[in-house]
């Protein structure tokens, strides 16, 4: 894949806004994918906590320490799926997966019955691999690993650029087709830097490479009447938070600069205080926001985008059923920390979007 840093986009945010997948697929995928191989789990290498019982599982994962390595040899590139076969002791687990010791993802063990969980679509080149369980909550009962090819993904994909904002502006509507025409072929470089365009970061990739990401990543909050305030509360100061944002994005918006706004970030995680409430109340924020935004102040620049992740599913249909199934957020943003202690990966994510 090619990496691009042309056009010029502000990214305004918290973190960088990854487009996800937005249309139908037309294509069929087959059922069926071919089978590279099933390993038992008491075959593998156990750390010295870990036990196999009489019935064949590995148990005794508590943390880091507890690993359980599968030794697997795939025939040729390409993409596998990993299939594991687990059940939480207690109920909900989620351990970590690794290959070649760089986390791929989690194991998520949602019951205490067996059940077969899938990390997708991991690149593996011709030759042996390391697959690695290393306990995270621990407390799980590991069967198997199962190696699938990966199924192929449509070669072709109608993306719908629609934006929930009818009134939306030239720019945003040009930056959407721009972001869609990307999909499944290029990477949209992006930096997030406090100090704009010309701060640290931003200075230091140009050094590096002679070229500027295409997006700027920026933090709004020091524009916050509340911050100065230091943490006052209450519906006023709320809403006096928005107007003075809202006045500091018409500038842009005067400049015709297309912006991906994502707004009250990380709602599923509940350490910021409009994640630590109900999905119907933050939906009702979000709404409040982009009524505010859109009607009152006018940004018809604004790409409204939304963080989601497996566990923000009630949050995703709530925003939906508004103002009668309108979906605000046109860009679902998938918010990756890779902070591994062995390493970092790229990945890629294939998401759905619903609705507009």
């Amino acid at each position: 894949m090619k990496i691009t840093g042309v056009g010029r986009a502000a990214l305004m945010a918290l973190g960088i806004a990854i487009l996800a997948g937005c249309g139908k697929q037309d294509a069929q995928e087959p059922d069926m994918q071919r089978e590279i191989g099933t390993y038992r789990a008491q075959d593998g290498t156990q750390s010295e906590h870990l036990y196999v019982t009489e019935e064949g599982y590995v148990q005794g994962f508590t943390g880091q320490e507890d690993t359980c390595d599968f030794q697997i040899t795939v025939a040729e590139d390409g993409f596998y799926d990993l299939k594991f076969r687990a059940a939480g002791l207690g109920g909900y687990k989620e351990n970590r997966i690794l290959v070649d010791d760089i986390s791929v993802g989690n194991l998520v063990s949602s019951t205490e019955e067996f059940e077969e969980k899938v990390i997708k679509r991991n690149f593996l080149s011709a030759g042996e691999h390391k697959i690695t369980v290393e306990g995270y909550w621990g407390y799980i009962a590991l069967d198997s690993l199962t190696v699938l090819e990966s199924k192929e993904l449509a070669a072709d994909r109608e993306l719908d650029v629609t934006l929930s904002n009818p009134d939306a502006g030239e720019c945003a509507r040009r930056l959407m087709s721009y972001l869609a025409d990307q999909y499944g072929t290029n990477f949209i470089s992006g930096q997030y830097c406090d100090g704009g365009l010309y701060g640290h970061e931003m200075a230091c990739i140009f050094k590096a490479t002679g070229k500027f990401p295409t997006m700027v990543g920026l933090d709004m909050m020091e524009y916050f009447p509340s911050r100065v305030a230091n943490g006052s509360e209450g519906k006023s100061i709320l809403l006096s938070d928005m107007d003075a944002v809202a006045k500091e994005l018409q500038t842009l918006r005067d400049a015709k600069v297309p912006i991906l706004w994502r707004p009250l970030h990380e709602a599923s995680g509940g350490w910021f205080w409009w994640g630590d409430c109900s999905p119907d109340s933050y939906c009702k924020l979000y709404r409040l926001m982009y009524e505010k935004f859109t009607k009152e102040y006018e940004l018809d620049n604004l790409i409204f985008a939304f963080r989601e992740n497996y566990r923000t599913v009630s949050y995703l249909v709530l925003l939906s059923s508004y103002a009668g199934g309108l979906f605000c957020a046109g860009i679902m943003v998938l918010c990756l920390y890779l902070s591994h202690r062995r390493g970092t990966q790229i990945l890629y994510a294939e998401t759905g979007r619903g609705g507009k």
